[in-house]
């Protein structure tokens, strides 16, 4: 049986990492992803033992960054967006897309779309997940 050699990271360009920036944007600022995306914070709000307040005050942060059930949604929107910009419709494909934004991050517009990004999917502002291990 061969071996499979890693896919290689697809380049990107300043301008093509903000284009997938801002079509991931667009994306996930569409009512119907909203909505899914509300019904799944109600849920865990809900289940957190409170159904008022805000969600960060209700959910502990380090489960706003993983939610159950987010990372689906999320993947769902970015399966259609990726392959436009060469990237596999995988979780695979979304770790070389984040590895291919890594030289632009330094960019002020790139920091932007992303803060943008996470205020769309519900993610407290200025904080990066923590860890686990």
């Amino acid at each position: 049986m061969a071996m499979k050699l890693p896919k290689p990271t697809p380049a990107l360009t300043k301008a093509r990492a903000r284009a997938l920036l801002t079509e991931l944007i667009v994306a996930f600022s569409t009512r119907p992803f909203q909505n899914k995306l509300n019904k799944l914070l109600q849920r865990h709000t809900t289940n957190a033992g409170s159904a008022h307040g805000s969600v960060a005050n209700v959910i502990p942060l380090q489960e706003i960054y993983h939610l159950e059930g987010r990372e689906e949604l999320v993947m769902e929107v970015q399966c259609d967006i990726l392959p436009r910009y060469g990237f596999d419709d995988t979780a695979e494909g979304v770790q070389h897309m984040v590895q291919a934004m890594q030289p632009f991050l330094s960019d002020a517009l790139i920091q932007e779309k992303m803060e943008v990004m996470k205020t769309k999917l519900s993610m407290p502002m200025g904080l990066q997940p923590a860890r686990a291990g």
